[in-house]
C-alpha cells in the first residue's frame, strides 16, 4: 500500500520513544526525539511525544493521539529494538492504517532502502536525512537553531519532571572528525553546536522549572561524541552552564560527557583556567574510548587518534582534577589474536589499580552494524540479519560474543571470557559500570532464560 507525499501544511504529528528492550521502563529524556520535536514545532506542526517507557499502548492518551494523528514518528536508537520496531510496523499498520508510518534515528541511516523495506515492511517510510525531512513535513529549521522550550512546556509538568529526576540527554553538539570503522554513529563530520543563547535560554527554563517541582539538582549526558573537539567552541556553552548553575546556586548541576583522549589533552594546554571552568561547568566525569590494549590494535580499526601515552596522561590529569573517568573498552574483534585480548583484560585491571577514579565500561566489539564498516563488507553476515530480525539483539555492545558475530568458536570463547573476567574482577569494587546481557531472540527455552536474565542485569550507563 503506498502513500501519498504529505503537503507542508500544518499536520498531527506523535513522536515516539519504545520501551527498552529488556523487558523493564528505562525513562529518559531522548536528545534525537527533543531535536526533531522541536524542529517541526517550530515549522508549525502539531507535536505530541509518547514514551512507552511511561506510556501503555491501551491508555486513552495514547489511542486519542494515534487516532488523530497524520504521522506516526519512531525514533529507532540501536539494534536490540529492531525486532519491537517490527511489530509496532504491524500494530499500526493493523489499527492505524490512515497515519502515515515513520521511522527515523541514526541506526536507521545506516540502512539501505532495500535492506530498510525488508525489515520493517512498505508501509513504513525511511528518513535518513534532511532531504527526506523536508520531503514529508517542508522544509525545517536548522536543527541546532530551535529552542527546546516548546516541547517541554507541551509535554506538561508531570512528564517534564519525571525527566528531570533522572539523567537526561543535553543536546549541543553533533559530529565527529574521525572514523572508526567499528563506530556506527554519525562521524567524519565537521561538529556543530547549538545556538548559545538559545542553548543558555532553553537552560535557564530547565533551571526555573527545577526550583518549581522542588528537584535539587540536574543530572545529565552530554550529546556530543567528542566533547572536547573543538576546546575553543566549547568553552563558551561551559560558561554558559557555570552562569546559570552558579556553586552557591539553588540546583547543583551535574554533567558526564564523553571525549577523544588526545582533544581532552589540547583542550587542557589551550583554555585557560581549565581546572575552573570544568569544576564551575559542573562536569564530573569523562569517558575516553580506549577500545584496544595497544596502537596496533587502533590502526586496525582506523582509531589513529589513539596514542599509547595519551591514556596515562588522561587518567592522570583527571585525577589531579578530581574528574571521575570511564574507560570505554571495545574489547575482542573478530580479527583480534589471544595476545590482544590478553593485553586488553592485563591494562584494564592496571587502570582500575593505578587510577582511583578510573572505572571501567567493557563493551564486546560487534563489527557489524548498521552504518559502520563491517555492515558494507559482509553482505552475507547481513543477510542473516535481514532475513531475522530478532537476531538484531546480538548486536547490542553489551551482549556476549555469539556465531553470528564471532563466527570462530575459539575466538567467540576467548572474547566472552575476556569481557567477563573484566566484569566479574571489578563490578564488584565499583570499578565497572557494565552489565553483560545474553543474545536474546532465537527461540527456545535459552531464549526464555536469557529474557529472565537480562530482565535483571542493571542498566547500562
Amino acid at each position: 500500500m503506498s502513500f501519498p507525499i504529505l503537503q507542508t501544511a500544518s499536520k498531527k504529528i506523535v513522536l515516539l520513544d519504545l520501551r527498552y528492550p529488556y523487558g523493564k521502563q528505562k525513562v529518559y529524556m531522548s536528545g534525537s526525539l527533543l531535536t526533531i520535536a522541536a524542529q517541526l514545532m517550530a515549522a508549525g506542526h502539531t507535536v505530541d511525544i509518547i514514551d512507552f517507557n511511561i506510556d501503555r499502548l491501551g491508555d486513552n492518551r495514547v489511542t486519542e493521539l494515534f487516532s488523530k494523528a497524520q504521522v506516526i514518528g519512531v525514533s529507532v536508537v540501536g539494534c536490540p529494538y529492531f525486532p519491537q520496531v517490527v511489530e509496532f510496523c504491524q500494530y499500526v499498520a493493523e489499527n492505524y492504517p490512515h497515519a502515515q508510518l515513520v521511522l527515523g534515528g541514526q541506526v536507521i541511516r545506516g540502512l539501505d532502502n532495500s535492506e530498510f523495506r525488508r525489515i520493517f515492511g512498505k508501509r513504513a517510510v525511511q528518513v535518513s536525512s534532511e532531504t527526506d525531512c523536508s520531503t514529508l513535513f517542508g522544509v525545517l529549521p536548522e536543527a541546532f537553531s530551535v529552542p527546546f522550550r516548546p516541547v517541554w512546556e507541551r509535554m506538561g509538568n508531570a512528564r517534564l519532571r519525571r525527566y528531570l529526576e533522572r539523567e537526561f540527554a543535553l543536546v549541543w553538539s553533533q559530529g565527529c572528525i574521525f572514523n572508526c570503522n567499528f563506530c556506527a554513529a554519525r562521524k567524519n563530520e565537521r561538529e556543530q553546536h547549538r545556538d548559545p543563547k538559545v542553548f543558555f535560554s532553553d537552560m535557564a527554563f530547565l533551571k526555573a522549572k527545577a526550583i518549581e517541582f522542588g528537584l535539587s539538582k540536574l543530572e545529565c549526558y552530554a550529546s556530543a561524541l567528542d566533547f572536547f573537539q573543538n576546546p575553543s567552541a566549547v568553552e563558551p556553552y561551559m560558561n554558559a552552564l557555570a552562569f546559570v548553575f552558579p556553586a552557591e546556586g539553588s540546583v547543583t548541576f551535574r554533567m558526564r560527557a564523553l571525549s577523544c583522549m588526545n582533544t581532552f589533552l589540547k583542550a587542557a594546554r589551550t583554555l585557560p583556567d581549565f581546572a575552573g571552568l570544568i569544576s564551575r561547568s559542573g562536569l564530573w566525569c569523562v569517558g575516553f574510548g580506549v577500545d584496544g590494549p595497544d596502537e596496533s590494535v587502533w590502526k586496525q580499526q582506523n582509531k589513529t587518534q589513539n596514542h599509547t601515552n595519551d591514556v596515562a596522561d588522561c587518567l592522570s590529569l583527571c585525577g589531579q582534577l578530581g574528574l571521575r573517568t570511564e574507560v570505554l573498552m571495545i574489547m575482542a574483534y573478530p580479527g583480534n589474536s589471544l595476545k590482544d585480548m590478553w593485553l586488553t583484560v592485563r591494562n584494564s585491571y592496571r587502570y582500575a589499580r593505578r587510577w582511583p577514579k578510573a572505572v571501567l565500561r567493557p563493551y564486546l566489539a560487534k563489527v557489524i552494524l548498521p552504518g559502520n564498516l563491517g555492515w558494507e563488507i559482509r553482505p552475507a553476515d547481513v543477510e542473516k540479519f535481514i532475513r531475522e530480525p530478532e537476531k538484531f539483539y546480538n548486536l547490542d555492545l553489551c551482549a556476549l560474543a555469539s556465531p553470528i558475530t564471532h563466527p570462530r568458536r575459539w575466538q567467540r570463547w576467548l572474547a566472552n571470557l575476556s569481557y567477563l573476567t573484566v566484569i566479574a574482577g571489578l563490578a564488584p569494587f565499583g570499578k565497572c559500570a557494565t552489565s553483560p546481557l545474553l543474545p536474546q531472540g532465537q527461540g527456545g527455552l535459552y531464549s526464555l532464560l536469557a529474557k529472565l536474565i537480562n530482565r535483571y542485569m542493571p542498566f547500562d550507563r
